[in-house]
């Protein structure tokens, strides 16, 4: 990922989009992804430096006053509540003027009054008809869900199962079939039937729940697309709706818009501290019913529980625990390694496969069995006691008799969750209704079982995937969003019962968003994270107190909150205590109490520090604290409105300082300790925490000389920050050598730039496509993939400035090239995405060395080595090469640690391979393709090379098979040569299919790309084609060393040539056959030069003379060739076991 779409990993960040999860809500299995067998066990990351752990707040004064990123760093409890907005009035012209768009549900008069309205065409479908698989017509542009409204009012429908799946099942299924209009640019509305108030102030089917968590997904899922939510009364004029939604779609207003036809309003989360009043007492005797408790955090509750009263407490799991788990309790570490062994033995006996995978799963039984023996053995030491019960909590019929048998109950905790990220294309039907169904058909079946029981409370645990909607989680989402809206079918069944859910951010020690590297990552994104302690004393106060229906803990969200649903700048109010639940069982109208909890006291604004002009010390160090002879403290305050680069390396949406500016931070303070000095190199570079910069922030840098050399100097370098406590937070660290350059720089071994082989390339789209970084940083013009461990990256000059005017700093302000540093640090990265499924960022340098420094728009390339990898770690080496083959700078050691496994891969925009020649002709470079290589068995498979048209015509009926194959695979090659050497040269780079092969009309080819042409010649002997460029008319010819008869001599040969022969046979002590061959293939490289072909007769064509010359490869010779009184010099190379020939010259030496 890519990250960036961690406006969600650019999607990185579809990263944890694909492979993990922000949201938090626990679960009771959470099946992973099947580990890919490349991939090793994540080793654990660090520990995060000394601080105290975020907290859910007391009852204190002065927490009121806490500043806002004081607030985020902590957990908070968040209550979902209604804002009142004003009305936009209507746009002069409808965003959906002209467009098609599929109408779900409704009917003719819904028809007319949206297409009169917004001036569209409506095609509608059914929910029904979707389900059944119609197909839906082209040309669509969006969506406008209206079914909604025509779904049952009463809190629980007739048939909970068929609303869910006319509901959301069938926005699922339009959705992917909408997918590509999606992606760029389209349109998602859904209208839902909450009473304009979202559920707050009225009891609703919750199915509507449902369709808002879905809809807000795909907002995440397709940022580019207008997502709209319009929450509404059912029998307001459909006039009026429409008209509603005409002015939400001409703002940029939130996705979620209640309107009861007087009042616009939109759901907020404020913090509300603590959960007022104490409505219920855990009392000895009390049985508890929890679903999803057998492991993980809901377990940890269940323990906690255990010790407030002498309990009973029910656990509902799918894990069946094996009958002896009270003995495998027992064992230790090693003991547990035993038995895997001999569960690997039994499987073996069982005649099964035995993979790493299936292994896992196996032993994944046991481990849970122990998790759940154990738990039952703490809640017997606490005092209370109760049972596990294997058991599908979607099987309404095996609920029901565990509650006749085992109630009473008096509460119900509902926690059971199975979560998988897969972005909404690649999501299958049976994943979204298993997802769906465990949370939504489960809280159906538990409350249908518990009828009869005296609940007191019924608490459901969600997620805030289902509050803000999540990319890869629409199902998820929509789950949870009914389990929010859940209240009114509780109360339903339950008068004197108090509903409840309680969302959770992502969870510190359990979950998949707790994993090292997605720890790691969603840090990064700026989410603070759940500790499990304080997370279950909330669940546990939740469970007795407060009466809030939505309500949510979490501290910074990152990019999830990019709207601003959370109201961090109100600082926090106190609780609700009234009760909005009346004795009729019925809800009070909460519209007064809302207003007037407005505005409680009112909290203080936390105050913002005015950050003053930077100095002109660097441009990134902005002033110098301490200096004396020997040693510095520099400081910086970064700032996203200065810095702009920063805004173009987000992850998860925050600003993350790059590692390359972190280099460059180094060489600046580095430059102001010894100014005498230059910057020579770099070692033992650590990046150990990640420098987020949400908001300004101020780094420090600390440099001291180690050592007294005269000529050179060490400068150990460390960038930290100061936490709230005074505490130093190193960031990276490293040693910069400062010495005297002398500019000289050595030419790249083996030349990338001319390579000896080349297997495919991936052009810049398609590498953003995975990667996070915006445009400033964008560094990455395409990449070569020249063999299994070794590429090329080519560096494209951003397009801007990395610093704004104000600032008064520009590009050349720059001690290091950074830029060109980050194309191989990008490369890197896309080498362990493409080659091993590791989305991964960069952890430390071993040595960086400065031959001679770049300017910031001074074509490179990144020649990048993969040395190997030790667990989730690769390490390379790195050239940065000018366009002549100088090494500039290089850095070895490079180290990136994988985050996570994604089943990701970068398009590429061929899968050719190829190679370049040693070319015996100046100016000409030749490139060869095999012609029998597997990658392009069939002649489709090489299709994608070319445009449609140019396809079509490229191809006679009355062409041969191997015909055919030579002709295509020439231009193939033809287009690969033309793209390497622009490419090489600077430029312009194009995927395969814009370069076109022509011919003149006598039958020479050449190349056009645009208006340019571009000089070629092509050649094909015995399975191989190769193909020259040049900026003149030339010939290429290749032809393998054969035994000819002699009628080919007499054809092609003259008498004169037949002497020559005989005396270059005995002079250079040549085989004949080589001398036909060297003769024959230079007759065919001149003519070829003079766009005559084999229409010329071979024979007219003499050569006179063959010289040996020196040749970089093989033995070289020079041949002269005349013709129709005109003389030509022929270049030729022999090999082993061909001849390539280049005729490009006229005349005499």
């Amino acid at each position: 990922m890519n990250l960036t779409e961690l406006n969600t990993l650019r999607r990185i960040i579809d990263y944890v989009v694909e492979n993990s999860s922000v949201s938090g809500a626990p679960s009771e299995e959470e099946p992973s992804p099947e580990p890919e067998p490349e991939v090793e066990p994540e080793p654990e990351p660090e520990e995060a430096p000394a601080g105290e752990e975020p907290e859910v707040a007391e009852e204190e004064p002065a927490s009121r006053q806490l500043p806002v990123e004081e607030l985020k760093k902590r957990i908070n409890r968040w209550v979902l509540r209604l804002e009142e907005l004003g009305d936009p009035g209507l746009p002069d012209t409808s965003p959906l003027e002209g467009k098609k768009m599929l109408l779900v549900g409704g009917g003719p008069e819904e028809e007319r009054a949206l297409g009169e309205v917004l001036g569209c065409e409506l095609v509608r479908f059914s929910p029904d008809e979707i389900l059944g698989g119609a197909t839906l017509p082209e040309g669509l542009e969006g969506l406008i869900n209206m079914f909604p409204l025509e779904m049952d009012i009463e809190p629980i429908p007739g048939d909970p199962e068929r609303e869910s799946r006319r509901a959301v099942k069938s926005l699922f299924i339009a959705a992917k079939a909408l997918h590509p209009v999606l992606k760029e640019g389209g349109y998602f509305i859904s209208v839902t039937s909450m009473g304009g108030g979202f559920g707050l102030d009225r009891d609703i089917n919750p199915i509507n729940g449902a369709v808002c968590g879905f809809t807000k997904s795909m907002k995440r899922e397709y940022p580019s697309s207008k997502c709209l939510v319009l929450d509404t009364v059912p029998g307001l004029p459909l006039d009026g709706i429409a008209e509603r939604l005409l002015g939400e779609l001409g703002t940029d207003g939130p996705i979620e818009i209640g309107w009861d036809g007087h009042r616009r309003r939109t759901p907020v989360l404020r913090i509300m501290e603590p959960p007022k009043p104490d409505f219920m007492e855990l009392f000895d005797g009390m049985k508890i019913l929890v679903s999803g408790g057998g492991t993980g955090i809901t377990a940890e509750v269940v323990r906690e529980l255990s010790g407030r009263a002498k309990l009973e407490i029910h656990v509902l799991g799918r894990t069946k625990p094996v009958e002896d788990a009270a003995r495998l309790a027992e064992l230790d570490d090693e003991g547990l390694k035993r038995e895997k062994e001999l569960l690997r033995e039994r499987l073996k006996e069982e005649g099964r496969r035995v993979t790493p995978v299936l292994l896992e799963r196996e032993f994944s039984k046991l481990t849970k069995s122990i998790t759940i023996h154990r738990l039952l053995e703490d809640m017997k030491k606490a005092g209370s006691g109760g049972k596990y019960h294997s058991v599908d909590v979607t099987d309404p019929d095996s609920l029901k008799e565990i509650c006749d048998r085992e109630g009473p109950f008096d509460a119900v905790i509902h926690a059971a969750g199975v979560e998988r990220s897969k972005l909404l294309i690649n999501k299958k039907e049976e994943d979204f209704d298993l997802i769906y169904d465990t949370k939504v058909k489960g809280a159906w079946s538990l409350l249908e079982a518990t009828r009869e029981h005296p609940l007191k409370v019924f608490l459901s645990f969600t997620s805030v995937a289902g509050r803000f909607g999540n990319a890869g989680q629409c199902d998820y989402a929509a789950a949870n969003e009914v389990l929010d809206k859940f209240h009114g079918a509780v109360r339903s069944l339950h008068p004197d019962c108090i509903p409840k859910a309680v969302g959770w951010s992502a969870w510190s020690d359990v979950g998949m968003a707790s994993r090292g590297s997605v720890k790691t990552l969603l840090e990064m994104g700026g989410v603070t994270f759940i500790p499990v302690e304080t997370g279950v004393k909330a669940a546990v106060s939740e469970l007795v107190s407060g009466y809030d229906k939505e309500v949510f803990y979490a501290g910074s969200m990152g990019p999830l909150d990019a709207e601003g649903m959370m109201r961090w700048e109100e600082g926090i109010h106190e609780s609700d205590t009234e009760s909005p639940y009346g004795a009729s069982g019925k809800e009070a109208d909460a519209g007064s109490r809302e207003e007037a909890a407005e505005h409680p006291e009112e909290p203080v604004t936390p105050a913002v520090e005015e950050w003053g002009p930077p100095s002109p010390e660097a441009s990134l160090v902005d002033e110098v604290m301490e200096r004396d002879a020997t040693s510095i403290l520099v400081r910086k305050r970064l700032d996203r409105t200065r810095e702009l680069f920063l805004e173009d390396h987000a992850v998860m949406g925050t600003p993350v300082l790059p590692g390359v500016m972190g280099l460059e931070v180094f060489a600046q303070t580095a430059k102001l300790l010894k100014p005498e000095l230059d910057v020579i190199g770099m070692t033992d570079v650590a990046f150990r925490k990640p420098v987020n910069v949400a908001a300004p922030f101020e780094i420090r840098v600390r440099g001291r000389i180690e050592d007294d050399d005269e000529l050179e100097k060490n400068v150990e370098v460390s960038l930290f920050s100061i936490g709230d406590d005074g505490s130093e937070m190193e960031h990276f660290h490293g040693t910069v050598i400062m010495g005297r350059s002398d500019d000289a720089c050595r030419i790249a071994e083996g030349h990338p730039l001319h390579p000896s082989g080349v297997k495919g390339r991936m052009l810049r789209d398609g590498l953003y496509d995975h990667l996070f970084h915006g445009q400033l940083f964008q560094v990455l013009a395409s990449m070569e993939l020249l063999s299994d461990e070794e590429i090329l990256g080519i560096y494209r000059v951003p397009e801007g400035e990395q610093f704004a005017g104000v600032t008064g700093w520009n590009n050349e302000d720059l001690v290091t090239p950074p830029l060109q540093t980050e194309v191989g640090f990008q490369a890197a990265g896309a080498f362990a995405l493409d080659a091993f499924g590791m989305m991964a960022l960069p952890v430390s340098i071993d040595r960086v060395d400065y031959s001679s420094m770049m300017r910031y728009d001074e074509k490179a390339f990144a020649h990048v080595r993969f040395l190997g990898r030790e667990k989730n770690v690769f390490t390379f080496d790195v050239d940065i090469i000018d366009t002549s083959g100088n090494i500039r700078f290089s850095y070895r050691g490079f180290s990136l640690k994988g985050l996570m496994a994604s089943k990701d891969t970068i398009g590429r925009d061929h899968s050719f391979p190829f190679m370049e020649l040693v070319s015996p002709g100046r100016n000409v470079r030749i490139f060869r393709l095999d012609m029998n290589d597997e990658a392009y068995s069939e002649i489709d498979d090489l299709r994608g090379a070319f445009h449609d048209d140019e396809w079509e015509s490229l191809l006679g009926d009355s062409m041969s098979e191997k015909r055919k194959r030579e002709h295509s695979l020439g231009r193939v090659i033809s287009k690969l040569a033309v793209t390497w050497v622009l490419e090489q040269s600077g430029g312009p780079i194009v995927p395969l299919k814009d370069v076109r092969v022509l011919t003149e009309d006598k039958g020479r080819p050449y190349a056009v790309l645009g208006d340019e042409r571009y000089e070629i010649s092509i050649s094909h002997s015995n399975g191989v084609a190769v193909c020259s460029v040049s900026d003149r008319p030339h010939g290429v010819d290749i032809e393998v060393v054969e035994q000819r008869d002699m009628s080919f001599a007499g054809e092609a040969f003259s008498d004169q040539e037949m002497e020559l022969v005989k005396r270059l046979m005995g002079e250079k002590e040549l085989e004949e056959e080589v001398v036909w061959t060297l003769l024959f293939s230079a007759k065919e490289a001149y003519l070829k030069k003079k766009g005559l072909g084999l229409r010329e007769n071979l024979r007219s064509v003499i050569c006179s003379e063959m010289i040996e010359v020196p040749a970089r490869f093989g033995k070289g010779f020079e041949l002269l060739i005349s013709h129709d009184d005109e003389e030509a010099r022929v270049e030729a190379q022999l090999t082993s076991d061909h001849v390539l020939t280049v005729c490009a010259n006229d005349g005499r030496r």
